[in-house]
């Protein structure tokens, strides 16, 4: 998996493009996430557009983040998952839990960013 970093309204947003799960991008997303927090971002969204696939371990690894963020005041947001993905969050119940916004814009939104 690759990720590629990009800031909209001072959010950072991260593209993640390839295949989460594990040994193939669980750690690097995982890293990403927390450097971002480290520097001070209290708000990130990813973008799963390019995301081809999620196994257990991506799917822990979409969970960890959201709630090691959220143990530090910070905020995550997805949006655009595949319907693969977004069925996979609904039937393992993580759709509840996750925000999950349908675009780029809704989840900038979501932040009050623009």
């Amino acid at each position: 998996m690759t990720i590629q970093e990009r800031s909209v309204a001072s959010v950072p947003v991260l593209d993640l493009d390839g295949r989460l799960c594990l040994g193939e991008g669980d750690a690097l997303l995982k890293e990403t996430v927390r450097r971002l927090m480290r520097d001070g971002h209290q708000r990130v969204v990813l973008n799963l557009t390019n995301l081809s696939y999620a196994d257990s371990s991506g799917l822990g690894a979409l969970l960890g983040i959201f709630l090691e963020a959220k143990k530090h005041g910070a905020a995550l947001r997805l949006h655009s998952p595949s319907r693969r993905l977004h069925d996979l969050l609904v039937m393992s119940r993580l759709r509840d839990v996750l925000e999950i916004s349908d675009s780029e814009s809704q989840a900038l939104a979501g932040f009050g960013a623009s």
